[in-house]
């Protein structure tokens, strides 16, 4: 039991540590690893907010209607580095512990689209979503 204190503790102090050592947000993403790459939000588009933490998403659901452009917000309320990954739209946000970041997204079909976070291990422990994307009415 105490091996598990002291993980949890190097975790808590050090942020994610990976076999080699403390791990940087370039080292997490599933992605391109450049947090650039993030879309840019567009002026007067409405906007999402989903808040990551230790390790879930909240909300887990979001819907949006077909061919409209929204702003998806990733704020991180955790310890640890997260990130967005709507891989069958390419879309990703990261976010660093206290941080925030936004990009546009308008999905042209109707579906369910799955969002992870990314980083290894953490759609494992329940960092999953579905983005529901609905018919214009």
């Amino acid at each position: 039991m105490a091996v598990a204190g002291a993980a949890l503790l190097i975790l808590t102090q050090a942020g994610c540590v990976g076999p080699v050592g403390p791990m940087g947000p370039g080292m997490h993403r599933a992605g391109s690893g450049n947090p650039e790459d993030a879309p840019s939000p567009v002026p007067g588009a409405s906007e999402l907010v989903l808040t990551a933490t230790e390790f879930a998403f909240e909300p887990s659901e979001l819907r949006i209607r077909v061919g409209t452009t929204v702003n998806l917000t990733l704020v991180n309320r955790g310890l640890l580095y997260h990130d967005l990954s709507i891989s069958d739209l390419g879309f990703v946000l990261t976010a660093d512990p206290g941080e925030r970041s936004s990009g546009a997204v308008t999905v042209t079909e109707v579906g369910r689209f799955t969002f992870v976070c990314s980083v290894p291990g953490h759609a494992e422990a329940g960092m999953t979503g579905t983005l529901v994307v609905e018919a214009e009415s």
